[in-house]
């Protein structure tokens, strides 16, 4: 029976630094971002202060471009050729994107390569926790099913709130619900907080001027999960590269330090991916276990 290889690929809004992506072997789908007639890729050659500078002062709607058949065929190709038996992609919730259906789609294009696609429902940081879970489980010898069952754990016991500045993009795509409808023109002007929902969409929270708002949800939704973890709790705060809410962010950072004491809090940039979702200006918190924690707990 042949030995199985597993490759872990994820896309760029998982915002993993390129040294460790290529430290742990982790293949990355750079996602294109069209604004206008311009197409960049994340993760390859596109600054995000720059581009976070673009998006603040562009009429243009930016959105996600959707990979051609060929590009994904290409790569499960070149997976294949290097011996492996096994494509896990883990990728930015479809209720965001298209980009896990079509991945999906793909999956019987190539011979000898078994493809599992893993809808991570979330973005950012909470995705790039997941990565690593799956990396260091991989390692540790276990197949595609045990780590499956170990991102589903963490998938449940966390969550991502995001501070919206403008719902333009997500009003226009209709990627953001207020649990029947699509959000009303008169909260476009308003500072809203979203949270991913168990499908993968945005469904809004609240309408608040303040980012002391986001603290104050943060606590009451985090706050039995912090029971549970205590030290094996991570809260990320996700900031755009202009740090234009740097003092506010700051001072929820110390107040979270100081409700959550033995909880790591950290700090990680926004992905452009995502800021094209969310607007210029945005923000975000997400908080589960540490996948540290999981990975040994799994072995």
């Amino acid at each position: 029976m042949k030995e199985e290889k597993i490759a872990i690929i994820t896309d760029s809004s998982s915002g993993l630094p390129a040294e460790l992506l290529a430290k742990n072997d982790i293949q990355v789908i750079n996602i294109p971002i069209r604004v206008g007639e311009k197409v960049y890729r994340e993760g390859a050659g596109l600054d995000p202060l720059w581009f976070q500078a673009e998006m603040a002062e562009t009429d243009q709607v930016p959105v996600l471009e959707q990979l051609p058949v060929s590009v994904l065929q290409e790569q499960m190709n070149n997976l294949r050729t290097a011996g492996y038996t096994d494509a896990l992609y883990i990728l930015l919730s479809g209720g965001i994107s298209p980009l896990a259906s079509k991945v999906e789609a793909c999956a019987n294009l190539v011979d000898g390569l078994k493809v599992t696609v893993f809808d991570s429902l979330t973005a950012g940081a909470s995705l790039a926790q997941m990565v690593q879970l799956a990396v260091a489980m991989h390692r540790d010898g276990c197949d595609v099913s045990e780590i499956l069952t170990a991102l589903r754990e963490y998938q449940g016991s966390s969550a991502t709130l995001l501070v919206l500045r403008n719902l333009r993009q997500l009003n226009k795509h209709g990627y953001v619900s207020n649990g029947s409808t699509l959000v009303s023109n008169i909260l476009l002007r308003l500072k809203t907080l979203a949270l991913f929902d168990e499908t993968g969409r945005l469904v809004m929270v609240d309408t608040q001027s303040r980012l002391k708002t986001l603290y104050k949800e943060v606590t009451k939704r985090a706050h039995k999960d912090y029971l549970n973890l205590q030290d094996r709790m991570v809260i990320t705060i996700m900031e755009t590269p202009d740090r234009m809410s740097t003092d506010s962010l700051d001072e929820i950072r110390e107040q979270l330090t100081s409700t959550f004491p033995k909880a790591k809090v950290v700090v990680k940039p926004f992905p452009p991916s995502l800021i094209t979702i969310t607007g210029a200006h945005s923000a975000g918190i997400t908080w589960g276990p540490d996948w540290e924690f999981l990975a040994l707990k799994k072995n």
